[in-house]
């Protein structure tokens, strides 16, 4: 004989607890516990009914594995397509709550309201019953294993997800105000700090509008707290639901801050698009309000967290300038000087971002604000990047990093830091270089921020393909185009391709070089000419000398913006020059190249080298017939690319090297 019954309905009393008593005595009975379904084969049956077990994980989280409940699951997906409660399972829930008393009822209400798992005194407070009362109404729950205990003291959660979604399911909306304002009540009681995410979602819920006032503020807490531990995802769905909030109070001319704050949480998390969605109802509220600071952050934050030097971002210089046109705070002022400097940087007058660094560090340095100070002195980073001015540039960086250390201002520093990763490349101290970007990665990785993470890889990249490790190189680089990418920075895909470029250029591998890309980028960069040397190199390379002479021949006559690619296109182009045997403007060449001798030429934020420029001088020099000078800055080229860790650029001027002294014997 088979028989079946349910536990929860066993009690002392009960006629069949005697009978299975009589029957184990007598060994005359075999029992089987049936426990949930395990994964896999809730999994088996999603495939049978769905098609696919793509929903099996959520199904299983939800039922515990209830064999009934994973059925009937499945089944409303498959009819419906939708995961709602099926009524079979609304009606066995309801059932079993129509056998409990009226306490029991009201008590199951407050934990669905609490959630998956609860603490027995809000419970009991969120109720509205009595101790004695709660503590029978709580006894006769868990014998019907609709609750059950967890290893926490006096925590309890609901057996399955399904029998809460259940419950709630039948609690009316004013029920359920009447129940959240009595579960934030009771969670602040508990001890506000501890629950106060909790206590935010429950006014939240509550629905008036004072409670919804109430709800904003301790929101907008939660998301303070959760930006503090980093946790930024946290941190704008709390801003956003305070916002939300305040719109349900009629308060929206107050959602400002925290426009801005989601805003920043969202930059943070690598999520720029939907930032700048939050920047640009700041702004229009900060029209609408004729708030003037207001406007002024919503355009820094609509610029951006990290720096990406690509192009000139028209939308956000607009709204910068629109904004310094009416903001007044000095502070507030050089700070949009300052990221109004980064934006021109590409601008046809290279002037205006001069001029803009050097007046935001005036401002910030009469602000005596050190975190407005930091700022500034990035923005005048970025305005003095060209060759001449790396040391002026280090010591910038600096400085930079003391003003936001004294303000506390850890994602300054670690722009700051970002910087100094650049310059040390172009200066070729590879021992500093290497210690400042561990560095970078320390505090990239401690403030969780994707914009700044992704630049790990990526200088890993750049030192693999110095090292002629192409393989890693390639592995590396694609995982910091997928990170970069996946945060927005616009700064991935180029540089990505700038180590490509240059590890393609260290093997002479021009046949494999996309044309496309660099074609590309010389009609629509506003560094378009920057791209016209490498260019050049590729089709001297090619073999295509007519082509390579005649775009020799146009670039040299083009103006060449003296910035952060000015040393990389003389190079190229002298590196074509030499494979051409072009002497037409190798003497000035060799004149724009000699200053920078005994450093690398370096291509994007510590992207590519070359190797040492005196290597590409020692080109010239040969060209030219100046075969003792040629010796002289190839044996230097040997030396510093062993240092610089350029271990092909190092081996390619050995072999100039024993070429200039095979045709000149005396030059060695």
């Amino acid at each position: 004989m088979l028989g079946t019954y349910r536990d929860t309905e066993l009690g002392r009393t009960t006629p069949l607890t005697h009978a299975l008593a009589g029957l184990r005595r007598n060994g005359a009975l075999d029992r089987i516990d049936v426990r949930g379904l395990p994964l896999d084969d809730v999994a088996t049956l999603a495939r049978s009914m769905l098609g696919n077990d793509e929903l099996a994980s959520r199904v299983h989280a939800r039922t515990d594995g209830n064999a009934f409940f994973v059925e009937e699951v499945l089944r409303g997906c498959a009819e419906s397509g939708t995961s709602e409660v099926p009524e079979s399972v609304r009606h066995a829930v309801g059932v079993r709550l129509l056998s409990m008393g009226d306490a029991a009822n009201e008590l199951i209400a407050a934990a669905a309201i609490l959630g998956l798992q609860h603490d027995a005194r809000a419970l009991q407070a969120t109720a509205g019953l009595q101790v004695d009362t709660a503590e029978a109404a709580l006894d006769e729950i868990l014998r019907a294993r609709l609750l059950r205990p967890v290893s926490v003291p006096q925590r309890f959660e609901f057996a399955h997800a399904l029998v809460r979604e259940a419950v709630l399911g039948e609690c009316n909306v004013l029920r359920r105000a009447r129940l959240h304002r009595r579960a934030a009540d009771a969670l602040t009681e508990l001890g506000e700090q501890q629950h106060l995410e909790e206590i935010a979602m429950r006014l939240f819920e509550a629905a008036s509008a004072a409670d919804a006032r109430r709800a904003a503020a301790v929101l907008v807490r939660a998301g303070r707290r959760a930006l503090d531990r980093l946790a930024y995802e946290d941190a704008a769905d709390r801003f956003d639901r305070a916002r939300q909030a305040l719109e349900l109070a009629g308060a929206e001319d107050e959602s400002g801050p925290v426009l801005l704050a989601r805003g920043d949480a969202l930059l943070r998390a690598g999520e720029p698009a939907a930032a700048r969605a939050a920047f640009t109802a700041a702004r229009a509220l900060a029209v609408r309000c004729a708030d003037d600071a207001l406007l002024g952050e919503a355009a820094l934050g609509f610029a951006g967290l990290g720096i990406a030097i690509v192009d000139v971002d028209t939308e956000a210089t607009a709204r910068l300038e629109e904004a310094l046109e009416r903001v007044e705070d000095r502070a507030l002022r050089s700070r949009l000087q300052a990221r109004l400097a980064v934006e021109l940087y590409y601008a046809a007058d290279r002037t205006r971002s001069d001029t803009h660094s050097h007046d935001a560090v005036a401002s910030a340095r009469a602000s005596a604000d050190a975190s407005t100070l930091a700022s500034a002195l990035s923005a005048r980073h970025v305005a003095l990047w060209r060759p001449d001015r790396l040391e002026e540039r280090l010591s910038v960086t600096g400085e930079m990093i003391s003003a936001a250390r004294e303000a506390g201002d850890r994602h300054a520093e670690l722009q700051a830091r970002n910087w100094r990763v650049a310059g040390l490349f172009e200066l070729g101290d590879m021992n500093a270089w290497r210690e400042e970007a561990a560095r970078h990665a320390r505090l990239a990785e401690e403030l969780r921020l994707p914009a700044f993470q992704w630049y790990t890889p990526l200088w890993a990249a750049t030192d693999a393909m110095l090292a002629g490790r192409y393989e890693d190189a390639e592995r590396l680089t694609a995982e910091a185009e997928e990170a970069g990418m996946r945060a927005g920075d616009r700064n991935a895909g180029v540089l990505g391709s700038i180590v490509r470029f240059c590890a393609q250029l260290e093997r002479e591998a021009f046949d494999e070089m996309d044309l496309a890309f660099v074609e590309d980028k010389i009609a629509n960069s506003p560094a378009g000419v920057a791209y016209r040397g490498g260019y050049t190199w590729i089709l001297a390379g090619r073999g295509e000398t007519e082509r390579a002479r005649k775009e020799l021949q146009a670039t040299m006559e083009l103006t060449h913006a003296f910035d952060a690619n000015w040393l990389s296109l003389q190079t190229e182009l002298a590196e074509a020059s030499v494979l051409l045997g072009n002497t037409t403007f190798a003497v000035a060449l060799y004149k724009r190249l000699a200053p920078y001798a005994g450093r690398p030429v370096t291509a994007g934020r510590a992207a590519c080298s070359f190797g040492a420029i005196d290597r590409t001088l020692g080109g010239l020099a040969a060209l030219l017939g100046l075969e003792a000078d040629a010796v002289r800055h190839l044996e230097d080229a040997i030396q510093f690319n062993e240092a610089f860790g350029a271990t092909v650029w190092r081996a390619r001027a050995e072999q100039d090297l024993a070429r200039t002294i095979s045709r000149d014997p005396l030059a060695g």
